[in-house]
């Protein structure tokens, strides 16, 4: 019997359904031409190349299918030859779904999508895990991301096919990147200060990008304070670059209280987690930074931002990446005066000085004499606006 190299999915069972459902004929036709592709061409290393997630399906010997989300840099997913690709995988994940499956069944699934471009590939092949591989470790590995590599995963290609875009909806980015390095030229032509959201590296590289070649084209400007909100994951050549450029950080802090468990547990794995929206390291660099509570995704509570960026206690009681606290006089500057500069309003409000509004609140402690884990329970006595008291403590 004639075999191609679509019956890896093509079981008898699915060949008997198309026929039923009237498919089978022309998927015949397909399957005599020559089938699904087996090796990795170079269209299939190009469409790789600009990847910086896929999607990595394995079954346990229980036969029950597990789909991890895997992410990274752009072109993470490496070609090793033209039947084989690898990634490093790095330590964070205590889960080991994955890799428990490997060793039970090595058949895996690899899902590719492109939501800007609506494109999906389908890659299947066996999955192998090399330890102690210190060679394969460094090829794999990219040298602007952080992180430990722990072990390789190299994935044998056996057959993949490229589908329809049908139903694929736009996704990330938001804006083209030619969009934003658009938007980014004008700020500088025309001397604008802009502030943008960045929540992932990637998006951090797209903007610190389109500053670059902004200041190649407009020059470095005067007395730009251009603001990357959230900063999440930026990584440390990024700060590094960002102090050059002079953009200010303006982080979620508080993001470690209300979602730092989910974020070690189901999103980053902690080595990552512990570097989301990392103070310590821009206050390193001696940058100025503003934090931010990000309403009405939470609640307006200076306090609560107070308590976290210095303690990144977590809901449930974890210290999420304790080399990214920063000490108190650090976090009220961070949601005072240099939160001000970062609006050029540092000459008229921010800190409580002669010719400055009157804009300011009376705590029952002073945050500088309390423990740092009683942070969270100071109370706001009196807040005063203009001058005038608007909210007394009863």
């Amino acid at each position: 019997m004639t075999t191609s190299s679509s019956d890896i999915a093509f079981t008898p069972a699915v060949k008997a359904i198309q026929a039923q459902k009237g498919s089978r004929a022309s998927y015949a036709r397909m399957e005599s031409q020559g089938g699904w592709q087996t090796k990795v061409s170079p269209d299939l290393a190009g469409f790789l190349a600009g990847l910086d997630m896929f999607y990595l399906g394995t079954v346990n010997g229980e036969w029950q299918p597990y789909i991890q989300y895997r992410g990274g840099p752009p072109g993470f997913l490496k070609v090793i030859d033209d039947q084989m690709l690898g990634f490093a995988d790095f330590g964070g994940n205590r889960q080991y779904i994955t890799l428990g499956n490997l060793a039970d069944n090595p058949k895996a699934f690899i899902f590719l999508m492109d939501y800007v471009n609506r494109q999906r590939i389908k890659i299947w092949g066996r999955a192998e895990v090399i330890a102690d591989n210190a060679e394969l470790n460094e090829r794999l590995h990219d040298p602007d991301y952080v992180g430990k590599v722990e072990r390789s995963i190299l994935f044998h290609v056996e057959a993949w096919d490229a589908n329809c875009p049908q139903h694929i909806h736009k996704r990330y980015p938001a804006i083209p990147s030619e969009e934003v390095d658009r938007k980014i030229a004008l700020c500088y032509e025309k001397g604008w200060q802009f502030l943008a959201h960045c929540n992932g590296d990637a998006a951090s590289d797209m903007m610190l990008g389109a500053i670059k070649d902004a200041r190649e084209k407009f020059g470095k400007g005067k007395d730009r304070r251009d603001v990357m909100i959230h900063c999440q994951t930026i990584r440390e050549d990024q700060l590094d670059t960002m102090k050059e450029y002079g953009v200010i950080p303006s982080m979620y802090g508080m993001h470690c209280f209300y979602w730092g468990d989910w974020h070690r547990d189901s999103v980053f794995g902690a080595e990552r987690a512990e570097r989301i929206s990392p103070a310590r390291s821009a206050l390193r660099r001696g940058m100025i930074f503003s934090q931010h509570h990000d309403a009405p995704i939470a609640l307006q509570n200076a306090i609560r931002v107070l308590s976290s960026v210095v303690t990144r206690r977590t809901r449930s009681g974890d210290i999420l990446g304790a080399g990214q606290c920063i000490p108190v006089d650090a976090a009220l500057k961070s949601i005072t005066i240099w939160a001000a500069y970062h609006h050029y309003e540092e000459a008229n409000r921010g800190s409580i000085e002669v010719g400055k509004l009157a804009d300011f609140v009376v705590l029952d402690k002073n945050p500088h004499n309390v423990p740092i884990l009683e942070l969270s329970e100071l109370k706001v006595m009196e807040t005063i606006k203009n001058g005038k008291t608007i909210y007394l403590a009863k």
